[in-house]
């Protein structure tokens, strides 16, 4: 398989992924009062505080960009196989690094559902969120190689 071939899986697996948890956020944060505190979350430390919708669109635009990296670092990675395990083992080590790498490199900000309730947010959504995110990047990466 080329590398554009790769590339081009990737992104589609970080479209889907990216999808899914904005969806996912958004039906979150509706519960918790506002739907787009998560977004507004990590948008603050980019924009401030002065413009909640700047905050929430840049926010946005950050997790967007967070999901299709990840997508791509799932697309270079999966095995060529067309068969399901490889790209379900893929995929759980793609989230693992993410996990590792949102709560322990990046800023508390960019984790993923830390716009859900603060250092405090509660566990379940915050897990739902990153089951969501591995089985939308199987998803994503079956889809593209069963055409």
């Amino acid at each position: 398989m080329t590398l554009q071939l790769r590339v081009a899986e990737g992104l589609i697996a970080g479209l889907v992924a990216a999808a899914a948890t904005t969806g996912a956020l958004l039906v979150f944060g509706r519960s918790l009062g506002d739907p787009l505190q998560a977004f507004q979350h990590i948008g603050v430390s980019l924009v401030g505080s002065g413009a909640p919708a700047l905050a929430a669109a840049a926010g946005l635009v950050v997790h967007l960009a967070a999901m299709l990296v990840w997508g791509l670092v799932a697309g270079l990675l999966a095995p060529r196989s067309k068969g399901l395990l490889p790209v379900l083992i893929t995929a759980v080590l793609v989230t693992l690094a993410a996990v590792l790498v949102h709560g322990y490199v990046a800023l508390p900000e960019l984790q993923l559902g830390a716009g859900l309730g603060g250092p405090r947010a509660p566990s379940g959504p915050v897990v739902a969120l990153h089951l969501l995110f591995a089985g939308s990047l199987v998803l994503g990466l079956m889809v593209t190689r069963r055409r």
